[in-house]
């Protein structure tokens, strides 16, 4: 019988830590949409999973494990004060807050990461929140939409953990933020006094400071370069990423794994939404975003209205689907509320169309991010589009 595996057990049973707790929740709330959807195959056997290295090494004295009373206590009782409180302490960069940055967010600040007094949290995301995006990315809801995500989740997780020490960005990371020439005031300096004021957002001592990464990105680039000046200052980097229903981590630490960059990803099939629709950087994104669009004004909807017409259980089957609302309104307006009666009604929508795709959105955009507008760290967006 092995005592100390026994000893471990019964001094830790009845705790619970919130990244154990998303990893059961996460597997659990998988098996549910199996079941319900038919579409995957449950697991039918036992499940067996350990972190025993997580464990301190050394049997450290009791008091070491003893309740301090707080909403940490029972992250103390598995791991003890000492790595309680070099947790709280870490200063950690979450680079994005989509899908996997609010998770990221949602445990670092349940384990109490940045509320030591050296500790921080350090977030930064150059996108707005879209309604699509609300489906999977919970630290966002209605009334946020059109919003910066950075600034929403830096918000919502101060909700959760009021300790943390959270500072949120709206600058991509990248070599364009390096160094950053500062708003018109200073370019003016530049040409009437000969003075050259640089600001640098994620500078040497940005990433020197840091105690680890963690990536939660949506392309390739920007991970490969994240992992590059991970890699060059020496700072542990969480890397991770999704595609539909797959998912990956790797967890890079320096001088002891290969890094992200070792070993290089296919080819992206898939290009995230949020990236086609707002911040399209190369010709394949205009084409997939023309394709899709394409497909959902002249195909989707059609099919859509054919099947209600002559499929009597259309509307039940729809009324099943996670995106119900958007389907049933595509119907009302193509059949009753946007209908073409003749040739002038559909010039009319093909007008309307037009100022809605290439007027009103990129009119929002602006407003969202003006040409003017000066980030958190003192950089002008600007700029950066004009690089991008």
């Amino acid at each position: 019988m092995d005592r100390k595996l026994i000893r471990q057990i019964a001094l830790r049973s009845r705790a619970n830590i919130s990244p154990m707790c998303a990893f059961l929740g996460g597997v659990l709330a998988q098996e549910v949409l199996k079941a319900c959807s038919g579409k995957f195959s449950p697991i039918f056997q036992w499940m067996y999973f350990d972190a025993l290295e997580c464990l301190p090494k050394d049997e450290l004295p009791a008091e070491e494990y003893k309740p301090l009373g707080n909403r940490y206590d029972d992250q103390i009782t598995v791991f003890g004060r000492t790595l309680h409180d070099k947790v709280t302490n870490l200063t950690i960069f979450v680079v994005g807050a989509g899908a996997i940055g609010c998770e990221l967010l949602k445990n670092l600040a349940l384990m109490g990461v940045g509320t030591g007094p050296r500790g921080h949290l350090l977030l930064t995301d150059m996108d707005t929140i879209e309604v699509s995006n609300l489906n999977r990315q919970f630290l966002f809801r209605d009334k946020d939409v059109q919003r910066l995500k950075s600034e929403v989740a830096a918000e919502a997780t101060k909700a959760m953990n009021p300790h943390v020490k959270i500072k949120a960005f709206q600058d991509k990371v990248g070599p364009e933020t390096e160094d950053i020439l500062t708003a018109n005031f200073f370019f003016f300096c530049f040409l009437f006094f000969g003075i050259l004021t640089i600001i640098q957002v994620f500078s040497d001592d940005f990433w020197t400071s840091l105690d680890a990464v963690c990536n939660a990105l949506d392309n390739v680039q920007a991970r490969l370069y994240v992992d590059e000046r991970c890699r060059y200052y020496a700072r542990p980097l969480l890397e991770s990423g999704t595609l539909g229903t797959k998912g990956n981590v790797q967890v890079v630490v320096p001088f002891m794994t290969e890094t992200y960059g070792n070993s290089r990803d296919p080819p992206e099939k898939e290009t995230p939404m949020c990236t086609i629709k707002n911040f399209p950087y190369q010709i394949d994104h205009t084409i997939h975003w023309s394709r899709d669009l394409l497909a959902g004004l002249f195909t989707t909807s059609a099919e859509d209205v054919m099947s209600y017409i002559h499929n009597p259980g259309f509307l039940q089957e729809v009324m099943k689907q996670p995106g119900r609302t958007q389907t049933i309104e595509a119907l009302h307006d193509n059949l009753v509320g946007r209908r073409p009666r003749n040739f002038k009604d559909c010039v009319i929508w093909a007008r309307q169309k037009f100022e809605e795709l290439f007027n009103h959105t990129i009119n929002q955009l602006l407003f969202s991010f003006p040409a003017d507008m000066i980030t958190t760290s003192g950089g002008n967006v600007n700029v950066m589009y004009r690089r991008i």
